[in-house]
């Protein structure tokens, strides 16, 4: 069997849509043939966007029958995508279109919940959204379902755990299972909701960074009517859905309790000491790292530079890419210290010297601390070996600004 699950949800060029989620779907497709590696059956993970808006008046759930009209260019792409499949005559297939899938890991329905804890529900038009979940795991549950039982062929579904919500019910489930007294609560006239999107995209093409809020995403939140008929999927595949909202919502919140709450927040793939000293004493500084080793550069990615509710600034991320290059503007104030911290060493002067004696030099580099300089491994001798270090450190901070 083959589940095909790759795929691109935002993007700064929405051309990518198209040439990952489609192109590449057909790739592999022609590539599984030409090598004659043939599934039994390939699964297609697409989407609900590739119906595009559903009935906003009466509110009748999406059919299958319904005429795919995706009006997001995400959509649009999942849909050529399944055309691709339908026609190819290689292996029979199936197609899941899983409406909000949340859980563990996941990362937008993550804001709304970090929203609600600290104290706002903020929510997009005048009009109730009527929104429909699948849990994680029972997304897996309907995948394996569908590629296991024999006479599934050729075969689409909607994928839901069946109930609907609206946007208000949904934030006061994640407020009562936070057990959050009082939450501020807006809703945001759609065109504010709109400029927003607009500003949060023009931004990301600055930083040449894709964002959550985006004029793709604009076209989502307009869209009143999420909800979907699942009856195919309960009568042809018997799925029961082992997670309500509640229950699922309530693994997903303990998860990133323990996500936020642990030092899983720093997570060294590299394996030098030099490497993991760095990255300890990154916390200082209040960052959140993760650390690569790819061939003699340490590349850092220092993200939430500051603690901010708002989609528009969330997910600052800081890529150190190599010696001479920092990539974001919100970074002025993080310098490559571990490139200074490498340099120091490879200086002969240094030979011995600790880790964390090493970043502490490094650190009083950036910072010009003059007093910080100044301990048992400082000596004339040494501070003589250090002014092409600094004169380097000083560069790299005015090239950056």
């Amino acid at each position: 069997y083959v589940i095909h699950n790759a795929g691109l949800t935002k993007t700064l060029n929405k051309e990518n849509f198209f040439r990952i989620n489609a192109g590449n779907t057909a790739n592999l497709i022609e590539a599984l043939a030409a090598s004659g590696c043939k599934p039994e059956k390939f699964l297609l993970m697409s989407s609900l966007s590739s119906y595009g808006r559903g009935d906003e008046k009466t509110f009748r759930p999406i059919s299958p029958d319904d005429p795919q009209l995706p009006d997001t260019a995400y959509g649009k792409s999942k849909l050529e995508a399944e055309n691709y499949l339908r026609q190819q005559p290689y292996f029979p297939y199936v197609i899941l279109r899983p409406t909000g899938v949340y859980g563990p890991g996941e990362r937008d329905y993550f804001v709304e919940i970090k929203s609600v804890k600290s104290g706002f529900d903020f929510t997009a038009g005048h009009t109730p959204q009527r929104i429909t979940f699948i849990y994680v795991k029972d997304l897996a549950t309907v995948a394996f379902l569908a590629l296991e039982n024999d006479a599934i062929r050729n075969r689409h579904y909607f994928v839901a755990d069946g109930d609907v919500y609206t946007d208000e019910s949904f934030a006061r489930m994640i407020q009562e299972i936070l057990q959050k007294k009082h939450v501020l609560r807006a809703r945001i006239p759609m065109g504010l909701v709109h400029i927003a999107c607009l500003c949060s995209e023009w931004v990301g093409r600055l930083l040449k960074k894709s964002m959550t809020l985006n004029t793709d995403k604009y076209i989502i939140l307009k869209q009143r009517n999420w909800i979907c008929d699942v009856t195919p999927l309960q009568k042809e595949l018997g799925f029961v859905p082992a997670y309500p909202l509640r229950r699922g919502l309530e693994e997903s919140i303990e998860w990133y309790k323990k996500e936020i709450q642990s030092d899983s927040h720093i997570l060294t793939i590299g394996q030098s000491d030099l490497c993991r000293t760095v990255v300890v004493h990154l916390q200082e500084f209040g960052a959140y790292t993760v650390c690569y080793d790819i061939p003699s550069i340490q590349v850092f990615i220092v993200n939430q530079l500051h603690r901010c509710s708002f989609a528009l600034f969330r997910d600052r991320i800081t890529v150190f890419k190599s010696f001479y290059q920092i990539v974001s503007v919100f970074a002025l104030h993080f310098l490559n210290i571990t490139d200074t911290c490498h340099r120091i060493a490879a200086t002969p002067e240094f030979n011995g010297v600790d880790d964390q004696s090493i970043c502490q030099i490094a650190y009083a580099i950036h910072r010009n601390d003059i007093e910080c300089q100044k301990n048992k491994f400082i000596d004339k001798f040494i501070a003589n070996a250090l002014v092409p270090i600094q004169q380097f450190a000083m560069q790299t901070e005015r090239t950056d600004t």
